[in-house]
């Protein structure tokens, strides 16, 4: 009966951090909408009303003080971090090939 119980939870928490991976934008987008500082529209049906925006992470935060501590931690960290360096193309894969 326990094992059912834990099966069932443990289903549960693996089908949220699905839904996460799978809703978020591709990291090239996210690069774009960094450098361009892009912010989008306020909308009644978005978390907040769609005023707390982290762009590094493309989440939606319900208060301003989750969004300040949403920011402090090493998860955001590592994704700007990721951020900062720069996309994979095929220009790089040519001048590594010494086809330039």
């Amino acid at each position: 009966m326990a094992k059912d119980r834990n099966r069932l939870q443990n289903r549960k928490i693996n089908s949220k951090k699905n839904i996460r991976k799978q809703s978020s934008l591709g990291f090239d987008q996210i690069q774009k909408n960094v450098e361009n500082g892009y912010y989008p529209q306020e909308d009644e049906d978005l978390p907040g009303g769609g005023k707390f925006y982290c762009v590094e992470c493309d989440r939606f935060f319900i208060l301003e003080k989750a969004l300040e501590t949403h920011k402090k931690t090493k998860q955001h960290k590592k994704r700007v971090k990721d951020l900062k360096e720069s996309v994979h193309t095929q220009k790089h894969a040519e001048i590594a090939a010494g086809l330039m």
